[in-house]
């Protein structure tokens, strides 16, 4: 009877596996146009899901260590005893992971893009992109196809990633149900595929732009297309701008979670002024601007502050602008997709992302009780305390310093008059090599010359 049982089981399996895979063809071929076919084909994708069930408890077991030990490993960075490219490799548990993951995707170059992508506009922008980019240098073969609840901008899905991969929407609670029944279908947002190695997301990205900049030098990943271009224009006009020669878009952050990370608006009031001044206009986006009321100027709009929200819109006010302004917030990776510069404020995890050549970026300073000295800023990178938008755990007597509103002003006049071709040097430079020794990562970053000044003289 127990040899029955196995063979039945293995053959159920089998059959499940055969099934998978023809799902996964379909996918690839972009069939499901078909109403009844696609109700069909989420049904059996939820059967194989629980047929496959099997194995997870040791998946999330796996998980677990893998979360516990990724967690000791930011610890230690923190101490300066780890640098960003070993980040996944400094135990047994972790190594374990790794190489299932490895073997996992030689099998299967199909890679499901789940919740961590789709519900982050960052994430959705960032995360994507960087894949999309290492499949068009060949640095990767997967399959990428997006699965889930609305994602956090519909549009640029439907009608820019749709060229690179296919877009399954999922009723919220059967997405959660794939993710965790099928952990190692879905892509980790915290890591990246570049050749035969898997490195951190933000190691991972810099190595890509490093291929991408040596073959595509100029080339943005994506570019505006004409109807949207057309289309934003058109509802500026309803909003009474007839005539725009150009435009920077500011982005303030408002979310319940990491507060820290939320600027306060009226600190980039100076700077709004300054664009207009210049004979620019301003539009803001996100739900924590509104400057409607403080700002009164017929160049300057805050669309935050519309009930409506609209997708499309956000994407063009993102990629037309001459610059973007902002904190560390998802909106913010969109702009450098489309080839746009951005002004990065109050940015505190100066070694946890990647820049851009035409943008600048000032830093949230860690400050004891008094400002620290140039050496005193480096050794603070040195010992990972720019790794991560908040202060590190464990480490007491530090506080971050939000920019001041002469700051943010400054760094504006910078981006309006900033030569880009002209190379990193002096306490740039330094600050680029720091943080290249540090993590592994690349940095081609500017930082706001008037910040250092003011700062480090």
């Amino acid at each position: 009877m127990v040899e029955l049982m196995e063979k039945l089981s293995k053959s159920i399996m089998s059959i499940t596996k055969l099934s998978f895979l023809v799902i996964i063809s379909l996918l690839k071929a972009r069939r499901f146009k078909n109403f009844f076919f696609w109700h069909y084909s989420t049904a059996l994708t939820v059967i194989i899901s629980f047929l496959n069930s099997s194995n997870f408890y040791s998946q999330l077991e796996l998980r677990k260590q893998f979360d516990n030990e990724k967690h000791r490993a930011d610890l230690e960075r923190y101490r300066g005893n780890q640098s960003l490219r070993d980040v996944h490799n400094i135990s047994l548990a972790t190594k374990i992971f790794i190489q299932h993951k490895r073997e996992f995707y030689e099998k299967n170059p199909t890679r499901l893009l789940g919740s961590a992508f789709t519900q982050s506009f960052g994430h959705l922008a960032w995360g994507v992109g960087y894949r999309i980019k290492a499949r068009m240098l060949d640095l990767t073969n997967t399959n990428y196809v997006m699965v889930g609840s609305p994602p956090a901008n519909s549009w640029i899905v439907k009608n820019y990633w749709s060229e690179h991969l296919s877009y399954i929407p999922l009723e919220e609670n059967l997405s959660k149900f794939l993710e965790i029944t099928n952990s190692f279908l879905f892509e980790d947002i915290e890591t990246l595929q570049v050749g035969e190695r898997f490195y951190g997301a933000e190691v991972g990205a810099s190595l890509i732009d490093e291929e991408w900049n040596n073959k595509y030098s100029g080339k943005s990943l994506l570019n505006l297309n004409e109807e949207d271009r057309k289309y934003g224009y058109l509802k500026l006009k309803e909003y009474g701008f007839g005539s725009i020669d150009w435009f920077v878009t500011f982005h303030f952050r408002n979310r319940g979670n990491e507060k820290y990370r939320n600027p306060s608006s009226t600190t980039y009031i100076k700077a709004i002024e300054t664009i207009i001044n210049e004979g620019g206009h301003v539009f803001c986006i996100g739900d924590g601007g509104n400057l409607n009321e403080l700002i009164h100027s017929r160049k300057f709009f805050d669309f935050g502050t519309v009930k409506s929200r609209d997708d499309r819109l956000d994407i063009f006010l993102l990629a037309e602008c001459r610059f973007m302004v902002g904190s560390s917030s998802g909106p913010l990776d969109v702009p450098p997709l489309f080839g746009k510069g951005v002004l990065w404020t109050n940015c505190s995890n100066l070694v946890m992302n990647n820049f851009h050549n035409n943008s600048i970026l000032i830093p949230r300073l860690r400050t004891r009780l008094d400002k620290p000295n140039f050496d005193e800023f480096l050794a603070d990178i040195k010992n990972g305390f720019y790794e991560n938008d908040s202060l590190p755990s464990g480490v007491s007597g530090l506080q971050l310093d939000a920019n001041t509103s002469v700051e943010i002003e400054e760094g504006v006049k910078e981006m309006l008059k900033m030569e880009w071709n002209i190379p990193l040097g002096g306490k740039e430079k330094v600050i680029a090599e720091t943080i290249k020794q540090r993590g592994g990562v690349s940095s081609s970053n500017r930082i706001s010359k008037f910040f250092l000044h003011s700062n480090f003289s």
